[in-house]
């Protein structure tokens, strides 16, 4: 294990910052829903931040996080991982997944159609490896072990969910409709087919976002 030291701040800004990234979305959720721009209840995360002003505080929100996350406290894996290899490759997982995360918030779904599905495909799958990879190689004690399973086995169940509840008839409508962007938003943020997936989208955030908590860095003596 890397018993680099870890300043006492680090897991307070770290957990701070876990609780900040978990209230940006609901707050969006209430603008964008006052503003008759998604479902009062229930729309997608991506529905929270397709028009002004949440489309701002969503991008500035999660680039705080990002930025906080990677150059302030820092990836996390190093520091959990013994093995080099395996702690390498976490790390970079986990540097994907602030890539793709941070693009994902910059780029509504309804400014490069196809896109936004296509990196959220790939920051879910990014999430479930990287969660995998800490089960498999991180040293913790066992109810904390046994924590990680329980959330990566709902993360695994809520991401199957997802992809059976998706409303794949809404793409070709959305492909129709390209040149319409009143149509593109009512689409995305009010049409109620959402409805389902979006419980089970929900769900997934949160469950990692729990997970990523598991992982809070603690000094060396503690782990």
């Amino acid at each position: 294990m890397n018993h680099k030291k870890i300043e006492i701040w680090r897991p307070a800004l770290y957990l701070a910052n876990m609780c900040f990234i978990s209230l940006i979305p609901l707050i969006c959720t209430a603008i964008s829903s006052q503003s008759g721009h998604s479902n009062a209840y229930l729309s997608t995360i991506s529905a929270s931040y397709l028009q002004f002003p949440e489309r701002l505080i969503f991008a500035i929100g999660v680039a705080i996080f990002v930025a906080i996350y990677g150059f302030v406290t820092g990836p996390v894996s190093s520091n959990i991982i013994s093995n080099k290899q395996h702690g390498r490759f976490a790390h970079q997982t986990e540097i994907l997944i602030l890539s793709v995360w941070f693009t994902i918030a910059a780029i509504p779904a309804h400014l490069v159609l196809g896109l936004h599905a296509s990196l959220a495909g790939i920051l879910a799958g990014a999430c479930l490896l990287w969660m995998s990879t800490i089960i498999e190689h991180a040293r913790c004690i066992t109810w904390l072990l046994h924590l990680r399973r329980i959330l990566f086995t709902l993360a695994c169940f809520f991401a199957f969910a997802m992809i059976v509840s998706f409303p794949h008839r809404i793409v070709f409508e959305l492909s129709a409709d390209r040149g319409n962007i009143d149509k593109l938003l009512y689409l995305l943020g009010l049409d109620n087919r959402w409805f389902i997936f979006a419980h089970f989208e929900w769900a997934f955030f949160y469950t990692v976002i729990l997970f990523f908590v598991t992982c809070t860095p603690t000094p060396p003596r503690m782990h």
